[in-house]
């Protein structure tokens, strides 16, 4: 192996919001960075939604958050029902911010703005390239990559950063334990239109005996539609919009009707209850395995 200098790139395992942001922000700084990605593009469906005031902040202070909010969903409120009974609609005040509101906008468009920002210091996310190892050495980490056509890379890297997510291959191979445990309810997703008496504006949260239902802000007029599955079950398939229908209508107000213009499809994964926090951590959050 060759002896690394302060040239020696940085190595950036993800590239999505954690990673795009982590590797903007080296580059921004003058420090050498490759990131690499497994997937062999940006996810185009909406997951984490919800952006708020202090991760517009951040990104205003980057000269990207016009980009970000031109086209995002206000939040206003959060309205709870019980049983089909409303309950309350808690008001999300404004703050003392350039941003005094959280907006929503689909994590795939925040991502390609976060990728034309990197871009713009020279370094693109190296796509369909997965790490398989890491060695500590004397002077740094020495990792495995494994391109698209097989082929295999040995990096030399003073740091290595993990942003690769809830099934880290950074935290597997550096043998960190993931505290916590797994949500035994697993959770249906639906990028859909939702017509039917709602306040664009508004969140709403609908707990039923039969489960949970949610109406996320999404942009473009459309909802982040989340309810969770019986315990134990196998989402191995999407569920369909006629499912999502009857979910809804069992669990809400007989008023809602879902539909899916061509835009984006629907599709189960995994999610947190709270929509709000993977836009928000991203900007904060990563895993650094530096040389000894």
């Amino acid at each position: 192996m060759s002896k690394m200098t302060v040239e020696t790139p940085v190595l950036v395992i993800g590239g999505r919001t954690t990673g795009l942001m982590m590797g903007s922000e080296l580059a921004r700084h003058g420090v050498a960075v490759r990131i690499v990605d497994k997937s062999p593009g940006i996810d185009p469906h909406s997951r984490a939604t919800l952006l708020h005031s202090r991760t517009l902040e951040i990104l205003h202070s980057l000269g990207i958050a016009r980009q970000v909010i031109k086209d995002a969903q206000p939040m206003h409120g959060i309205c709870l029902y019980a049983n089909g009974r409303f309950i309350a609609r808690s008001e999300e005040y404004a703050v003392d911010s350039p941003f005094p509101v959280a907006v929503a906008l689909s994590q795939a468009k925040t991502e390609k703005v976060l990728e034309q920002h990197l871009n713009s210091f020279g370094v693109k996310v190296e796509r369909s390239t997965q790490l398989t190892a890491i060695v500590q050495g004397a002077d740094g980490l020495h990792a495995t990559l494994k391109h698209a056509d097989g082929r295999e890379e040995l990096v030399d890297t003073p740091w290595l950063i993990g942003c690769d997510g809830a099934h880290s291959t950074v935290r597997h191979l550096s043998e960190e334990v993931f505290p916590g445990g797994a949500d035994p309810y697993p959770y249906m997703l639906a990028d859909v239109v939702v017509d039917g008496p709602l306040k664009p504006e508004d969140a709403y949260i609908f707990l039923n005996d039969h489960g949970d239902l949610f109406f996320f802000l999404l942009d473009e007029g459309r909802r982040l539609v989340v309810a969770n599955a019986p315990k134990g079950s196998n989402l191995s398939e999407a569920p369909t919009l006629k499912q999502f229908q009857e979910i809804v209508n069992e669990r809400s107000l007989p008023d809602f009707r879902l539909s899916d213009p061509p835009l984006a499809g629907s599709l189960p994964h995994s999610l947190s209850t709270c929509s709000a926090l993977p836009a928000r951590t991203s900007f904060s959050g990563w895993r650094c395995c530096p040389c000894s």
